[in-house]
Parts: structure tokens; C-alpha cells; sequence
């Protein structure tokens, strides 16, 4: 037990510090494309990454979870994850390419269509890298899982995506960026957590891990769902110009649940999991967690709504200020988006 609160420790401060550097660096980044890409631009961007997302956990099938919460794992467990993940990206990619059309007739967004056929690949992409992310995150790997998010970001999107901005590829320069975050994310955590890459059919595995997999895809789905919803009704019936205002401002405000809120995350799932037969213990981990979220949450989302016109000022220029009221509005809520994450956790 003593081991294991020295590798939950170590392993938050680390993806702490990790999510900070790169939290500093996303809104460096943010502040640059705010300025040399356009409102509609982002908001057909959001559009893209709303079915992107959607997909992915579809595509996923939990698989990824499921080996972090499994008491004991098998080579060819693990590949069997691996042909599920790979499998089931594959044809959702193929799914997305083919209904691109009216995907950009749900959001009204002609130039959608072509940019959702891009990236469709990047749902193959992310499943040949799930298996490795969870053994990482099961193994409390959280110094490499940190390093391999931050190096990504800065090199895979963040470069590509300011240098492409600068040379007017407007929205594109955001797709790609994120094309290029994928590739770089799985080759470095297919370096520090290899795994085989062979198919491996078992009916006995597939059961076992979709049978996890799947209740967690249920869950994430509707949480997806409760989450984006405003999103696509911002698209769908405001338009690109009010879903890239309205964006910005979500994208600020989830800024230190993403700070804080995922590093407890990633580290509490692994450590509750290993002890998953310990109620007494889950309970005093999910009330102590719980606690420290509401600590942070509240002050942050004041100050939020207190500072809302400086900081937009500051990240986004002046010429964004149709943000500042949506995202007041906005801070009022993060007290509950940072806080589910304790129950979520427990819940897995």
C-alpha cells in the first residue's frame, strides 16, 4: 500500500507538471491561431473534431480501460484488444468517409465534407496506439505518459498548426495539426510500450473485455453526448461564426479541468482499479479526491468569471470579445465538470 501511494503520488505531480507545461503551451498556441485564423474557421474545426470524438469512443469499444482495469492480463489479451481497437477504427473510419456528405448537411458547413475525409484516418491511427496508452497508464507510467502528451502537442500540433496559419491555410492548419499530434503521440508511446501488432481472434477475450468495454462505452457516450450537445446545436443552428465564439470560450474554461482535473483522473483509475476489492479504502480515495477537486474548482471559476474580458484580452485578442460573456456563464459551471471525475473514476 505504502508502494502504491508513492507511485500514485509520484505519478500525479508528474502529470501535473506535465499538463502545466503543456496547459502554458496550448495557450500560447491558442493565442497565436486566434489571431491569424478566423472565428468561422474555428468554428468548422469544432465541427470536425465533435464527430472525431464521437466516433473515437465508438471505435475504442473501452478496450483501453478495460486493460487498465483487468486484475491479470495475457499476451494474447492484449492482442486480442489490439484487433478489436484496430478493427472496429477501421471501419468507423470508413463509416465517417463515406457519410462526410451528410454530416455537412447536418451542421449546414459545405467545407466540412472534404475535411471530415481527411480525417477519417485518424481513427485507424488512434486504435493501433490504445493497447500501449493503457499498459502505460496501468502501469503507472505517468512521467512517460506526460512526456509523450506534451512532445505531441508542442511538436505535432503545435508547430504544424502555427507554421500552416501563418501560410493562410486557415482551417486546414488546425486539421492537420491534429493529424500530426497523432502520428507523433503513437510513435512515442509505441516506443515506450511496445506491444505485438499480430490479430489474435478468441472468443473468450473479446467477451472479457468488451463485456468492461462495452458498459464504459455506454457511459463515456452519454457523457460525450452531455458534453458536445451544446456544441452541435451551436453548429447545427448558429452557425461556424457563433460555434467558434462559443468554443473559445468552453476551450478556456476546460483549460484547468484539463490541468487538474485529468491528471487526478489518469492517476486515481490505475491506483482504485489495483485495489478494486478494498471498499473502505475506495471510499476514503473518492472522498479525499473529492475534496481537493472542490478546493480548486470553486476559487478557479470565480476568478474566471471575476477576470473573464482580461483574460480574453490577453489569450485572444480584442477583436474576441463576444467570448467574454459565454465564458462568465461558462465558470459558473466548472465546480461540476471538474468534480464528476472522482465519480467517474470509481464508476470504471
Amino acid at each position: 500500500m505504502k508502494n502504491l501511494k508513492e507511485k500514485t503520488l509520484k505519478g500525479f505531480i508528474w502529470l501535473l507538471f506535465g499538463s502545466g507545461i503543456q496547459v502554458t503551451v496550448q495557450i500560447a498556441v491558442l493565442a497565436i491561431l486566434a489571431r491569424i485564423i478566423s472565428k468561422e474557421d474555428f468554428g468548422i474545426a469544432q465541427s470536425a473534431l465533435i464527430v472525431i470524438g464521437f466516433s473515437n469512443l465508438l471505435s475504442q469499444l473501452g478496450v483501453g480501460p478495460a486493460i487498465v482495469q483487468k486484475k491479470e492480463l495475457t499476451k494474447n489479451l492484449l492482442r486480442s484488444g489490439f484487433t478489436i481497437s484496430f478493427v472496429s477504427g477501421t471501419i468507423l473510419g470508413i463509416i465517417v468517409y463515406s457519410g462526410a456528405g451528410a454530416l455537412s448537411s447536418f451542421f449546414n458547413m459545405p467545407a466540412l465534407k472534404e475535411i471530415l475525409q481527411v480525417v477519417s484516418v485518424l481513427f485507424v491511427l488512434q486504435s493501433m496506439v490504445i493497447i500501449s496508452e493503457g499498459l502505460m497508464q496501468r502501469n503507472m507510467q505517468m512521467k512517460q505518459l506526460a512526456t509523450s502528451n506534451f512532445i505531441s502537442y508542442t511538436l505535432g500540433y503545435g508547430v504544424v498548426a502555427v507554421t500552416l496559419g501563418y501560410h493562410n491555410y486557415g482551417v486546414w492548419a488546425i486539421i492537420y495539426g491534429s493529424i500530426s499530434q497523432t502520428i507523433v503521440k503513437g510513435i512515442i508511446v509505441s516506443i515506450y510500450q511496445p506491444h505485438s501488432y499480430r490479430p489474435y481472434f478468441n472468443k473468450k477475450d473479446y467477451y472479457e473485455l468488451l463485456h468492461y468495454g462495452g458498459g464504459f462505452t455506454i457511459a463515456r457516450f452519454a457523457n460525450y453526448f452531455a458534453g458536445q450537445g451544446d456544441n452541435i446545436v451551436a453548429g447545427k443552428y448558429l452557425g461556424a461564426y457563433a460555434l467558434g465564439i462559443y468554443s473559445r470560450a468552453f476551450g478556456i474554461m476546460v483549460k484547468p479541468v484539463n490541468l487538474i482535473g485529468t491528471a487526478i483522473d489518469k492517476v486515481l483509475f490505475p491506483a482504485m482499479a489495483s485495489r478494486q476489492d478494498d471498499r473502505e479504502k475506495l471510499i476514503s480515495v473518492f472522498l479525499k479526491g473529492s475534496q481537493l477537486m472542490h478546493s480548486v474548482a470553486l476559487p478557479v471559476g470565480l476568478m474566471i468569471a471575476i477576470a473573464a474580458k482580461d483574460i480574453i484580452v490577453v489569450l485572444l485578442g480584442k477583436t474576441w470579445l463576444e467570448v467574454t460573456v459565454p465564458l462568465q456563464i461558462l465558470s459558473v459551471g466548472l465546480l461540476f465538470k471538474m468534480s464528476y471525475k472522482m465519480g467517474d473514476s470509481l464508476a470504471r
